[in-house]
Formats: C-alpha cells, structure tokens, sequence
C-alpha cells in the first residue's frame, strides 16, 4: 500500500486497486471495477470488511463503539447539546450558535402537526402491533402527502424533507404510542412567536388565509408564520390608548371593501370611542372616531352590523350620513409630513391645479411647519377650480384631502407650483 495501490493476484493473472486513505478508521481499497476488470465478486456477509457508501457526515467503528457525527462523539453530543443541535450538525456541517439554535427550532417547530388522513392509517394496524413495524408504515406514507420535496436530486427539496421528517418523527412516534394504549391522539400546541398577544379576546380577524389581530402595542399578522404588520397610524393608535380598557377592544371585518376594522377606547374614554382600519388588498390605513362594541361582517344581511356604546345596533356601509346626520365636514383624508426643503431654504407654493377628473370634488387644505417639532400653520380650505392660486410657505407640509357633499369623492393627481424661498 506504500504506492496508495493493493495487487490482487488470482491464479497467474493480478489487477491493481486505488488504495483510499480515510480520514479516519482505516484505509480502503477501491474495488468499484472488480467486476468488470476479473468477472469475480467478493463474499462478505454482512458488510463486515466492505464500506457500502462514502460518508462526510458519520464514522462508525462498531468493534470499537466509537460513533462520530461530524467528527463529534455521540456521548459528548449526548451530554452537551440535545436531539435538534445534532440534526442542525449533520445537516449544515457546524453546531449551532444560540440564535441559529432558536431559528431552527422555530422552523422545525412549524413541521411538527401531521395531515388529518394519517390518523387512518394508524387504525390499519393491530393494537399489539410492533412500534419499528408501525413506524416503516407511516413513514413511508408521508411521501403520499408531500409531493413537493420527493426529488432527491434537488438540494432544497432535500432539505424540506429532512425538516419534515426531523419534525414529524417525535409526532407519529407519539401516536404510535397512543395507538398502541387505546388511547386517542392528544396535539400539543405549537409556539409561533413571542411577545404577539391579543390586546383583548375580541380584538383578532381573519380573512382568507391569514389572521391579524392588535397586540398591547403593535399589529401582528400570521400566514404560516407570525410577523408585525407595518402601520401607518401606529404612533396615533397606541399613544392615545386608554389601557386600563384594552380588553373592550373589537374587530371586525368589512368584506365588501376589503378591510379589518378595530374599535379601541382613547387615553380619555372608558368605553370604545375611535377605529382604526386597515385596508389589506392595497395597505393602507384609517383613523377615525365611532362608538361601537361588536361588529358583524354582511352575511344574510347584505351590510355589516354593528353594536353601538348606547345600546343600539346599526347598519353600515348604506348611504353617506352618520344615522341622518352629515359626514361631510369630519370626513377627509390626510397624508403625513413630507421634506420640501432642507437647512434656511423653504418652498414658497403658489398655485395648484387640481385633476381634471375629479374637479370640484375636493377641497384642499395645508398644513405647514418650519421643523418637525414647530407650530403647525393651516392654509385653506382651498376649492379646486382649474388654476387654484395658494400662498404658504415651509420646510415640510401635510396634505388634507375633504370631500365637497356627503358622497364618494376621489382626489385625483394634482400639481404643485411651487419655488425655493426663505423662511420670511
């Protein structure tokens, strides 16, 4: 073996093999072409002296009870990390860090529910069944219910698979237990965030594939994983909070215009006084005051039901007055502050022209300030003709956008005349 090559003599004839040094255990002797190259194979019951794979992941030397994964012993793996720090060792190469450690738990964590169809398949076999023979059974059957990772060419399917099975493993070993008892299958609850709960009972929704519901201080959203939805209103919902009342918190959900509504009580009112709706299919957000304690999409009822502070119900999304009364002067639209100039320069505006589309709709007003803690100065209302002639200036200004009649109104794309100045 000195020139890394074993001679394998057979009466008069010899072949050369390619010695393989390993990395650890013994050397071995190549013998993929033995076959081919003399028509002979080899006698080894039970692969004692024959190496049926090259492995970069485990060593095993049974003879001498020494298992590696990765180069690390079992027993130190057993007495220093647990079950999940060796599955992210034989699958990434490294143990994990603490934050690598808790991300994949929450990964595996997701993979742990089975389908509902499996429960059947525990029922096929008998109660006093062997767990390994129940085991290859049911296994086996998760690739009938997971087409999308069986190409084991494909290196992301692969791993897909491996969490599937990592996480799936303790579950069906679990119900092969309870099988085996005559007991019925019992599922844990699975943590899918931290520091996300519901700020009252009431105060979550769900559409379609996904829920959201107000927590003490944000919004959250779950669709196969919990995340904070972003919010436009954020600071003037939770920091006008009266949360000593946060319990009465409601949604509701607005399927016709494709919104979730909240009702919250302000910092100054026992009971909920101000909504806050974000509409979903184009992300964006509204504020407003309205009394109500429980809301009920249109169902049989061709519009939502709502539940008033004074103890009555009433029907929404019909006409455009609040119970009779006008909307006209408190419904209106406002953007936040935007930087129109920087340092001792201000924007000077002068003139508006509205779109031509939605021409007396409107009425506009501006809001300017100098910092973004200074005074804030209004100028307007200014309603919209085809040159609308303004006069303010600042640094940064707000925009108002309210309607002309109790009715829909659209704001349009307008234009903004407007040259540097000074702070005067």
């Amino acid at each position: 073996m000195a020139n890394d090559k074993a001679t394998l003599n057979i009466g008069d004839k010899s072949w050369d093999f390619s010695v393989r040094q390993a990395s650890v255990g013994p050397d071995i002797i190549d013998i993929t072409s033995l076959y081919k190259d003399t028509g002979a194979f080899t006698f080894d019951p039970g692969f004692t002296s024959t190496a049926s794979c090259e492995s970069d992941i485990t060593f095993i030397d049974g003879d001498e009870g020494v298992l590696l994964h990765r180069g690390y012993a079992i027993d130190e793996l057993a007495d220093k990390g647990d079950f999940l720090d060796t599955c992210y060792l034989l699958l990434y190469g490294e143990l994990p860090n603490k934050a690598d450690g808790d991300e994949f738990r929450q990964r595996v964590t997701m993979h742990t529910m089975v389908h509902e169809q499996m429960n059947k398949f525990y029922t096929g076999f008998r109660r006093d069944a062997h767990p390994m023979a129940i085991m290859c059974g049911v296994v086996g059957a998760l690739s009938a219910f997971y087409h999308d990772s069986t190409d084991i060419s494909d290196e992301k399917q692969r791993m897909v698979a491996s969490m599937r099975m990592i996480a799936k493993m303790p579950t069906l070993a679990a119900m092969a237990h309870k099988y085996h008892i005559g007991q019925p299958f019992v599922f844990s609850f699975a943590q899918a965030g931290n520091n996300c709960g519901l700020a009252a009972v009431n105060a979550f929704a769900s559409v379609g594939s996904f829920c959201v519901w107000m927590t003490k201080n944000d919004f959250q959203v779950y669709d196969g994983a919990v995340r904070q939805q972003t919010c436009d209103v954020q600071d003037y919902v939770f920091g006008d909070l009266n949360r000593t009342q946060i319990s009465k918190v409601v949604a509701g959900v607005n399927s016709a215009n494709d919104e979730i509504w909240w009702f919250y009580p302000s910092a100054d009112s026992e009971e909920n006084d101000r909504y806050v709706a974000w509409n979903f299919r184009e992300d964006h957000w509204a504020i407003g005051t309205l009394a109500r304690t429980a809301w009920c999409d249109s169902t049989i009822r061709r519009t939502p039901t709502a539940a008033g502070t004074d103890n009555y119900l009433y029907d929404h999304e019909q006409g455009y007055t609040n119970n009779g009364a006008a909307l006209m002067a408190t419904r209106y639209a406002q953007s936040g502050s935007v930087e129109i100039a920087t340092g001792e320069r201000a924007i000077v505006a002068r003139q508006v022209i509205p779109d031509e589309g939605t021409q007396g709709q409107t009425k506009l007003v501006f809001k300017t300030r100098m910092t973004p803690n200074g005074s804030e100065s209004s100028h307007g209302p200014y309603s919209m003709t085809d040159y609308t002639d303004v006069r303010f200036t600042g640094r940064q200004f707000a925009l108002r956008v309210e309607g002309n009649a109790d009715a829909d109104w659209r704001f349009g794309t307008p234009r903004l005349e407007a040259v540097p100045g000074s702070k005067r």
